[in-house]
């Protein structure tokens, strides 16, 4: 089904009207169950067709509860732009506790090293074959960032982080899963941690693309 839906993005990716996407998609649901689908029958349908909006976003959350993040977020901004603060408070409140609880989880797990640590991560001819071996083997994964973490106290071997980014067409996917797939048996010529690009802040993304090595999945 992932398959078909991404075929199907890029079979529609220059329709350029509402009504043809509308369409598009209308057909598409009805042959394919897909969580992300109905989720972007729901971002067209917004404007126009609110109740029907709303109960293809249902349906997305129905297929996949990962739905609701994002969901959350395209009617926050559909309530506030209309003046309608008070249906958007649930789904600020819920992207608030969602945030507090990532933040969290990030500070407990204490996996991210800070931005001054990172470096340039001049990998070896064989890690960067086993590198990108991996990212082909898998179609959920847009990019890979290798970056070289520097620690004084032990410099050698080399100590990476390694920071999957989910395929566009893989909304809902969770990180882990990605994840955990990656980094088994993974061998390099040194230590490694891997993390969500989603885990990342802000700061922590500029500063892996700025001193990261990029490799591009399929």
């Amino acid at each position: 089904m992932d398959q078909a839906w991404e075929h199907f993005q890029l079979e529609h990716r220059s329709e350029t009207t509402p009504a043809a996407r509308i369409e598009a998609l209308r057909n598409f649901v009805g042959r394919y169950d897909h969580a992300a689908a109905w989720f972007h029958l729901g971002v067209e349908l917004l404007q126009a067709d609110e109740k029907a909006a709303m109960s293809a976003f249902a349906k997305a959350e129905s297929l996949d509860g990962d739905a609701k993040l994002p969901v959350a977020g395209v009617l926050v901004q559909h309530f506030m732009q209309s003046g309608r603060r008070e249906e958007a408070a649930p789904y600020v409140r819920f992207l608030e506790e969602h945030d507090r609880i990532s933040e969290r989880n990030i500070r407990e797990r204490s996996i991210v090293p800070p931005n001054k640590m990172l470096d340039s991560p001049q990998p070896t001819t064989e890690t960067l074959r086993t590198l990108e071996a991996r990212v082909r083997e898998d179609r959920g994964i847009h990019a890979v960032w290798l970056v070289r973490v520097r620690i004084e106290v032990r410099p050698e071997p080399p100590h990476y982080l390694i920071v999957i980014e989910r395929h566009w067409t893989r909304l809902f996917r969770g990180d882990q899963s990605l994840i955990d797939k990656f980094g088994k048996d993974l061998e390099l010529d040194g230590t490694w941690i891997l993390v969500g690009y989603s885990q990342l802040s802000y700061a922590q993304r500029s500063a892996v693309k700025r001193h990261g090595l990029r490799l591009v999945g399929r």
